[in-house]
Parts: structure tokens; C-alpha cells; sequence
């Protein structure tokens, strides 16, 4: 150790000219470093879900759906101007690029009205007026109570528009999708109280807020910590070279990780500030012992050997030992913990490797301000300190038992933990995002929407368009009790293509229409819609099944929920 230290400190011309070579080559790369912002990642690639997800993307036209909800409360308006108001914004969301088709309510009535038979128009004149308006019994208020929480709330003037956007390549997010988000955003801007859900929206806008808190996280740290170090030491010296070993320690870890193909994730946003606590805490340790030396006489050179010969052992266990903890997360089974994982035994690792380098140089060149000085009232702390570690060594049966008794309660309260499932947690409740859920939470039926995709023929048939329907009976009828009986979570809606394939009974001359016939003549016209729920093949298909319930339930009873779905299953 002492022959290493003695050649950093003699030759640190050399570390400095080596270390900054190393941090402008690695600049280009750093800059290239991306988020990945795929919901895939977030699986473990040995998932058993991850296959079922890809199967459910490729197949139904890419999975991706973002409504547009607002409020009209006079769309049920007799003489068709609501109608035509919804009609008027599917269209606008139906012109953005990225949007392939759209479903409301004022698309509902045109395939009505299309859908109307001859015979029916001539015995009933005015059936072909407004369809979705028309009262029960009729196809009409079948279909429109079918996609109640979809299109439309069961009561008041929510409405929303079902944007089906265009499958990407491989199931990545690219910069079009940004741009038909940003771009329905301001549709949705301009709509009454409008709001913008869905997939794509949190993927977009929630990454964005979390690469922005992000920064505000490794800019407020840095301001923190630096006005710590200059109130602590007194001198700007020690204020800037762990500022420097932070910023030569990140480009150089991003560089590494855009060179190894990995991607910055929602979880990996926190890397700054911990990469940050790392660096600093290397140089508060090394001031320490360099300001003891030079109070004890040393001159600058002898100082910072004999500081970096007693501590290159114990800090290069402590940034390994990090580098180590760290890498453990690769057991976990979720993609951005494992990610992040790597990524901070990286960053560790290049602090250590930063810290050889740059601190012998740094703390040589120049003249000006070498010696930290004492921080106000430190002489007060020591003693403070002291006495505490002297009380602890008199009474170390009763600290035990103490810190026994303080562990002993946290234990209860940490099997009492529950995994949060609401993703809208992780915003604050005034952020768009969380306003736009809550909206539709309240008055749509719930945000949390699942899919159960489930084995179809080719050509579907009355029986097997009777055992979906009463399969889909016993959905609805799931529900989830407390121990006083209570009703805590339900399934809210369940709806599929059956179902509209099964709506067209109400209609005197549809229910002599072979089934096969109208599920056909629906395929026809709405392919994109019907795209995004029924999936044929040569060898058979598949029917993807929406479900719908509060997103905002207990962990437990979401959990108690989602098995008694796949139980049914």
C-alpha cells in the first residue's frame, strides 16, 4: 500500500492526464445513455407473464389503447348534437399520426346505423336516427350499456374516446409515440375537464416526470452537499474535488453502461445522488486524516501519502463492498431493480478507480487554500461525541436491551407491510396524471384495467358464444369480502367481442342471422376495434376478454381479486 500510494502521489501528473484522457472519451457515450421506457422491462425475462404479454401485443394489434376523457353532460341529447360533438372529437384524435382507430360512442351509432337491416328501415322509419340513443328494448341501448365504463359512464356526462394506436416494431417505445401522445394531449387539453389515460401516457409522461425528479434529486443533493462541505472544511479546495470525482465517476459510469447496451430505467433515476453520497463520503474520510497529518506537522506531499497509504485498504473495501451489495440485486426478479443493480456496482466501482487517480493531483496542484480547516463547534461534537461513546461502554447491557426492544418493534410493523399496487402512487396527487385516473376512477368504472385472453375457433358459433357469455356471468359475480361480510372489491365490467357478437339479439331480424354471419359483418366494419379483440389464424384464435375494477383497493384485496379471476380462468 505504501509503495502504491507513494507512486499516485509522485506521479500524479500522470493520474490526472490519464484520468482526464478517460473522462473526455467517455463523454460521447455518456451523452448517448437513454431511459428505456418498455413496460417488457419491468418483467424478469424468465417471467411466466412476459410470454402471455408478447402473445397479447403481437396478436391484437399492439396492445396499446389511450382514452381521451372528458365531460358533455348533454351528449344524450335527442336531436343527435351531443352525438355529433363526440363525433367531432373522434375524429380529431382519428387525424393525429400513431392513432389507427378510435371507439365512442358516436362510432358505436355509425355501425349501428349501418348495421340496420332493410327490412328493419322500412317497417321501423326512424330506427336508423341515432341507434345508440334509443331506449331499451332495442340493439341500440344493448351496445350502449355493453361499453358503459368504456365509452361512456353509467350516469352523469363522462365520456371518453378509446384511441387504438398503431402496433410499433418489436414493441418499443420510439419517438413517434411520444408524439401522438404529446399531440392528444392537447386534444384532451382542449376537451371539457379533459384528461389523458392509458398505458402509453404513463409510460411517456411518467418517465418524463421521473427523469425530471431525477435531476431536481442530483442538482438539490449537489447543492446540499457542497454547501456541507464548505461549511464543514472552510475552504473551496475540498468543496470542489469531490465535485469532480462525482462528475468524472458519472461520465464514466454512463459511458460504461451505454457501451454495454444497458438503459437508464425508472428505478436507475436515483443514480446521481447515490453515486454522489459515495464520493463524498471517499473524500470526507481522506480529508480527515490528511488535516490530522498536516496539524501533526507533515508537509503537503508526506500528508496526503501517509492519508492515502492508511486508507486506500479500508476504502477500497467500503466501495467494494458497495459495488458487492449492489450487484446482489441481480437475484431480483423485477428488470429495473436488477438493472440498477449493475449499474450502481458500476458507479462504485469507478468512484474507487476516480478516487486513486484524482485525489493525490487535486489535492497537490496549485497553492491556493490546501488545508481544510476545523468546521464551527466541531471541538463541541467531538466532546459530545466522546461522552456518548464512554456513556454506551458503562451501560452496555442497558443500550442493548434498548436497541433489542427498538428492534423488536420495527419487526412488528414490518410484517405488517403490504406492496402498494397503485401505480399512481408513486405521483403527487396534483400531478395530470393522477387527476386524469381519478377521473376515470370515480366515474368510469375504475382504472384498473386487466386482459384474459382465452382459446377461440375460427369461426365463432352460437355455443361457443353461449360459453363465453356465461363464463363472462361468472366474472362479473367475483367479488371480494371482509370478514364482516362486506364488499371490498369487485369486477366492475367485463366485456368482449362476444358480447357484441351477442347484443345483436335484440334486434328482431339479427337474431335470425347466423352468428358466424355477424361476427363477420362486425369484423368488416370496425376491423381495428374488432382487431383489438379477437385475433383469427388458419389453426384457430383467441378472444381477449377486458376486465375492469377500482385500481385504487388494498394490496390484499387486489391480490385476492386477481386469483379469484385466474382461478375462474
Amino acid at each position: 500500500m505504501q509503495t502504491l500510494s507513494r507512486f499516485l502521489v509522485r506521479r500524479y501528473r500522470w493520474c490526472l492526464a490519464l484520468a482526464a484522457l478517460i473522462g473526455l472519451v467517455s463523454i460521447h457515450p455518456a451523452r448517448q445513455l437513454s431511459f428505456d421506457r418498455s413496460i417488457e422491462n419491468m418483467f424478469s425475462p424468465d417471467d411466466p407473464l412476459l410470454e402471455p404479454y408478447r402473445r397479447l401485443q403481437s396478436r391484437f394489434n399492439g396492445n396499446q389503447v389511450i382514452l381521451i376523457v372528458y365531460e358533455d353532460p348533454n351528449w344524450r341529447d335527442v336531436t343527435g348534437a351531443g352525438i355529433q360533438r363526440v363525433a367531432d372529437w373522434s375524429d380529431k384524435c382519428l387525424a393525429v399520426p400513431g392513432v389507427q382507430a378510435v371507439l365512442s360512442l358516436s362510432e358505436l351509432n355509425r355501425s349501428l346505423d349501418s348495421s340496420i337491416p332493410l327490412v328493419e328501415r322500412f317497417t321501423k322509419p326512424d330506427s336508423a336516427s341515432l341507434p345508440i340513443l334509443k331506449p331499451a328494448p332495442s340493439i341500440g341501448a344493448t351496445i350502449r350499456d355493453l361499453f358503459v365504463g368504456l365509452t361512456h359512464g353509467e350516469e352523469g356526462g363522462t365520456l371518453a374516446i378509446v384511441c387504438l394506436l398503431s402496433p410499433l416494431a418489436d414493441g418499443q417505445v420510439s419517438p413517434d409515440r411520444a408524439e401522438t401522445v404529446a399531440k392528444l394531449r392537447v386534444i384532451a387539453d382542449a376537451a371539457p375537464s379533459g384528461s389523458l389515460v392509458g398505458e402509453p401516457v404513463m409510460v411517456e409522461e411518467g418517465f418524463d416526470l421521473v427523469e425530471s425528479d431525477g435531476q431536481r434529486l442530483a442538482w438539490g443533493t449537489l447543492v446540499l452537499l457542497s454547501a456541507t462541505l464548505l461549511i464543514l472544511f472552510r475552504n473551496l479546495r475540498w468543496m470542489i474535488i469531490p465535485l469532480v470525482l462525482l462528475a468524472w465517476s458519472l461520465v464514466t459510469t454512463r459511458a460504461i453502461l451505454h457501451v454495454s447496451g444497458m438503459q437508464l430505467t425508472m428505478v436507475s433515476s436515483m443514480l446521481t445522488a447515490i453515486i454522489m453520497v459515495i464520493a463524498v463520503a471517499t473524500v470526507v474520510h481522506f480529508v480527515l486524516r490528511y488535516r490530522e497529518y498536516r496539524a501533526m506537522g507533515s508537509d503537503v506531499t508526506a500528508a496526503i501519502e501517509k492519508s492515502l497509504s492508511l486508507l486506500l485498504v479500508p476504502v477500497s473495501w467500503a466501495c467494494l463492498t458497495d459495488a458487492v451489495g449492489f450487484i446482489s440485486l441481480k437475484m431480483a426478479r423485477v428488470g429495473p431493480v436488477h438493472d440498477f443493480g449493475v449499474m450502481m456496482a458500476i458507479g462504485a466501482t469507478m468512484v474507487l478507480l476516480g478516487a486513486l487517480l484524482l485525489i493525490p493531483g487535486l489535492a497537490q496542484v496549485g497553492r491556493f487554500g490546501r488545508d481544510p480547516k476545523d468546521a464551527w463547534g466541531e471541538s463541541r461534537l467531538k466532546l459530545g461525541l466522546t461522552w456518548l461513546l464512554q456513556h454506551v461502554q458503562r451501560n452496555a447491557t442497558r443500550w442493548l436491551l434498548g436497541i433489542l426492544l427498538l428492534v423488536s418493534l420495527a419487526t412488528t410493523g414490518i410484517v405488517r407491510l403490504e406492496v402498494e399496487t397503485d401505480f399512481t402512487r408513486n405521483f403527487r396527487r396534483s400531478s395530470r396524471i393522477v387527476r386524469g385516473y381519478e377521473q376515470v376512477e370515480e366515474h368510469l368504472g375504475g382504472a384498473g384495467v386487466w386482459d384474459a385472453v382465452i382459446p377461440a375457433p375460427a369461426v365463432i358459433d352460437r355455443a361457443y358464444l353461449d360459453r363465453v357469455t356465461k363464463w363472462e356471468s361468472d366474472l362479473r359475480a367475483i367479488e371480494v369480502t371482509s370478514e364482516d361480510g362486506s364488499v371490498t372489491g369487485r369486477i366492475t365490467n367485463v366485456i368482449s367481442f362476444a358480447d357484441m357478437v351477442a347484443a345483436a339479439d335484440d334486434s328482431p331480424i339479427w337474431r335470425l342471422t347466423p352468428v358466424p354471419l355477424r361476427a363477420n359483418r362486425m369484423a368488416q366494419q370496425m376491423p381495428s376495434v374488432v382487431g383489438s379483440l379477437w385475433w383469427r389464424s388458419e389453426d384457430g384464435g383467441a378472444l381477449r376478454v377486458f376486465l375492469r375494477a377500482k385500481e385504487r383497493l388494498p394490496a390484499g384485496v387486489k391480490l385476492r381479486l386477481i386469483d379469484a379471476v385466474q382461478e375462474a380462468t
